[in-house]
Protein backbone atom coordinates (compact mmCIF):
# COMPACT_ATOMS: atom_id res chain seq x y z
CA UNK A 1 0.00 0.00 0.00
CA UNK A 2 1.60 3.27 -1.00
CA UNK A 3 2.04 5.90 1.80
CA UNK A 4 -0.06 8.95 1.76
CA UNK A 5 1.39 12.07 0.69
CA UNK A 6 1.48 14.60 3.60
CA UNK A 7 2.95 17.74 4.14
CA UNK A 8 4.27 20.37 7.57
CA UNK A 9 3.18 23.38 9.40
CA UNK A 10 3.27 25.20 12.10
CA UNK A 11 1.10 27.16 13.55
CA UNK A 12 2.69 30.66 15.38
CA UNK A 13 2.04 31.61 18.59
CA UNK A 14 -0.68 33.90 18.99
CA UNK A 15 -4.26 33.09 20.74
CA UNK A 16 -5.69 29.81 21.27
CA UNK A 17 -8.73 30.09 19.77
CA UNK A 18 -6.63 31.77 16.48
CA UNK A 19 -4.67 28.63 15.97
CA UNK A 20 -7.84 26.46 16.71
CA UNK A 21 -9.65 28.64 13.78
CA UNK A 22 -6.78 27.78 11.88
CA UNK A 23 -6.84 24.04 12.24
CA UNK A 24 -10.34 24.06 11.48
CA UNK A 25 -10.10 26.03 8.41
CA UNK A 26 -7.29 23.45 7.50
CA UNK A 27 -10.04 20.34 8.27
CA UNK A 28 -12.93 22.19 6.24
CA UNK A 29 -10.55 22.63 3.23
CA UNK A 30 -10.28 19.15 3.28
CA UNK A 31 -7.12 18.57 5.34
CA UNK A 32 -6.68 15.20 7.70
CA UNK A 33 -4.64 16.65 10.95
CA UNK A 34 -1.81 13.23 10.80
CA UNK A 35 -0.04 14.07 14.04
CA UNK A 36 -0.55 17.40 16.35
CA UNK A 37 2.02 18.52 19.33
CA UNK A 38 1.70 21.68 20.93
CA UNK A 39 5.15 23.36 22.01
CA UNK A 40 6.91 26.28 22.48
CA UNK A 41 10.28 26.05 20.34
CA UNK A 42 13.89 26.87 21.38
CA UNK A 43 16.74 28.81 20.09
CA UNK A 44 17.79 25.70 19.03
CA UNK A 45 15.36 24.00 16.83
CA UNK A 46 14.84 27.76 15.02
CA UNK A 47 18.70 27.88 14.53
CA UNK A 48 18.27 24.72 12.88
CA UNK A 49 15.48 24.78 10.73
CA UNK A 50 15.93 28.17 9.79
CA UNK A 51 19.67 28.26 8.79
CA UNK A 52 19.26 30.23 5.64
CA UNK A 53 18.39 33.48 7.97
CA UNK A 54 20.37 32.94 11.22
CA UNK A 55 22.87 35.76 10.08
CA UNK A 56 19.87 37.76 8.45
CA UNK A 57 19.00 41.00 10.63
CA UNK A 58 15.45 39.64 10.93
CA UNK A 59 16.39 36.28 12.60
CA UNK A 60 16.88 37.08 16.28
CA UNK A 61 13.19 39.29 16.37
CA UNK A 62 11.94 36.39 14.39
CA UNK A 63 13.48 33.75 16.79
CA UNK A 64 11.96 35.90 20.26
CA UNK A 65 8.54 35.97 18.25
CA UNK A 66 8.73 32.44 17.65
CA UNK A 67 10.16 31.56 21.28
CA UNK A 68 7.39 33.70 23.43
CA UNK A 69 4.40 31.21 22.99
CA UNK A 70 3.23 27.60 21.84
CA UNK A 71 3.39 26.83 18.47
CA UNK A 72 1.37 24.12 17.18
CA UNK A 73 3.33 21.30 14.56
CA UNK A 74 1.22 20.02 12.30
CA UNK A 75 1.61 16.30 10.27
CA UNK A 76 -1.16 16.90 7.50
CA UNK A 77 -2.26 14.93 4.71
CA UNK A 78 -5.26 15.54 2.22
CA UNK A 79 -7.28 13.55 -0.94
CA UNK A 80 -4.49 11.29 -2.51
CA UNK A 81 -4.98 13.42 -5.88
CA UNK A 82 -3.85 16.70 -4.48
CA UNK A 83 -0.44 17.40 -3.81
CA UNK A 84 -0.75 18.10 -0.63
CA UNK A 85 2.51 20.72 -0.48
CA UNK A 86 1.08 23.00 -2.71
CA UNK A 87 -2.67 22.95 -1.76
CA UNK A 88 -1.82 23.93 1.82
CA UNK A 89 0.97 26.52 0.44
CA UNK A 90 -2.20 27.90 -2.21
CA UNK A 91 -4.42 28.01 0.77
CA UNK A 92 -2.33 30.10 3.07
CA UNK A 93 -1.15 32.50 0.41
CA UNK A 94 2.12 34.65 0.50
CA UNK A 95 4.80 35.28 3.20
CA UNK A 96 3.55 38.50 3.57
CA UNK A 97 0.08 38.40 4.73
CA UNK A 98 -0.57 42.27 3.34
CA UNK A 99 0.07 40.47 -0.16
CA UNK A 100 -1.94 38.11 -0.03
CA UNK A 101 -5.84 38.38 -0.33
CA UNK A 102 -9.49 37.66 1.74
CA UNK A 103 -10.02 33.89 3.24
CA UNK A 104 -5.91 32.85 2.65
CA UNK A 105 -5.30 32.04 5.96
CA UNK A 106 -1.55 34.55 6.47
CA UNK A 107 -4.18 36.98 5.12
CA UNK A 108 -7.03 36.28 7.39
CA UNK A 109 -4.80 35.70 10.63
CA UNK A 110 -1.65 37.23 10.06
CA UNK A 111 -0.29 40.89 11.20
CA UNK A 112 -0.62 43.42 8.90
CA UNK A 113 2.73 45.23 10.03
CA UNK A 114 4.67 47.62 7.51
CA UNK A 115 7.96 46.34 8.60
CA UNK A 116 7.23 42.26 10.09
CA UNK A 117 6.07 39.64 7.87
CA UNK A 118 7.28 36.81 10.03
CA UNK A 119 4.04 36.83 12.34
CA UNK A 120 2.02 35.67 9.56
CA UNK A 121 0.31 32.62 11.61
CA UNK A 122 2.00 29.92 9.81
CA UNK A 123 4.44 28.24 8.23
CA UNK A 124 4.19 25.68 5.97
CA UNK A 125 6.71 23.50 3.58
CA UNK A 126 7.90 24.51 0.00
CA UNK A 127 8.91 21.16 -1.36
CA UNK A 128 7.45 17.59 -0.35
CA UNK A 129 11.34 16.97 0.07
CA UNK A 130 11.59 20.13 2.53
CA UNK A 131 8.33 18.64 3.97
CA UNK A 132 9.83 15.47 5.01
CA UNK A 133 12.70 17.36 6.68
CA UNK A 134 10.86 19.39 8.84
CA UNK A 135 8.84 16.34 9.61
CA UNK A 136 11.67 14.44 10.64
CA UNK A 137 13.22 17.62 12.28
CA UNK A 138 9.94 18.10 14.53
CA UNK A 139 8.53 14.98 15.18
CA UNK A 140 11.65 12.69 14.95
CA UNK A 141 10.07 9.94 16.83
Amino acid sequence: MEEKKRTFAFLKPGKKNKQSAIIAELQFAGFTVVREETRVLDIAMLREHYAHHVDKPFFQPMADYLMSGESVLLILSCKDDLDPVQFLRDLIGPTDPKKGQFGQIRYDYGAHHPDIIFMNAIHASGTSAEAEEEIARFFPN
